[in-house]
């Protein structure tokens, strides 16, 4: 953040924390919106009060929080309180239903259909019983790849036995 960076070049004493006014908590954002808005604060990278809308994280920030998301693993204890936190209304499915054509990818995805798996010399290199086995496989989403199969995209390198 640029103002922690700030602080650290110019040392706490060269800022200042000024007290614009006292106000209830309820008009916390619209307030603060309209301070940012009068008075441009050189440091405050947000738009509006309590929000981050209009912030873009730099490319850094992007590849730093990717790489720190691919690497995350959840201990149990870290899952069972996500699941508890998501239950009933807290569940962002909650009251609502898949559409038709939701269900009918659903149903199609996970069918069980052979995949075929061919090299460039369109030469049969092997087949799969299912596009489960397949995603399962290749550690990736079984609906991404029936994707890709509709729209004869999917490429990709088989490696079986070092070959």
């Amino acid at each position: 953040m640029p103002i922690t960076l700030a602080l650290y070049k110019y040392e706490q004493e060269h800022f200042a924390v000024l007290i614009v006014e006292y106000i209830d908590i309820q008009n916390l954002t619209i307030l603060e919106t309209n301070y940012i808005k009068k008075l441009l604060p050189y440091y405050n990278l947000l738009k509006q009060g309590y929000s981050s809308l209009g912030y873009k994280h730099t490319k850094e920030t992007k590849l730093l929080l990717s790489k720190l998301a691919k690497n995350r693993i959840h201990s149990d204890k870290t899952k069972a309180l996500i699941s508890r936190a998501l239950v009933g209304e807290n569940n962002p499915f909650y009251n609502k239903n898949h559409s038709v054509e939701t269900k009918l990818r659903i149903i199609e995805s996970k069918s069980a259909y052979p995949v075929y798996i061919y090299n460039s010399f369109n030469e049969l290199l092997v087949i799969f019983p299912s596009v489960k086995t397949l995603s399962n496989l290749i550690n990736s989403n079984h609906s991404t790849i029936v994707s890709f199969i509709k729209n004869k995209t999917l490429l990709f390198f088989l490696v079986v036995n070092g070959i």
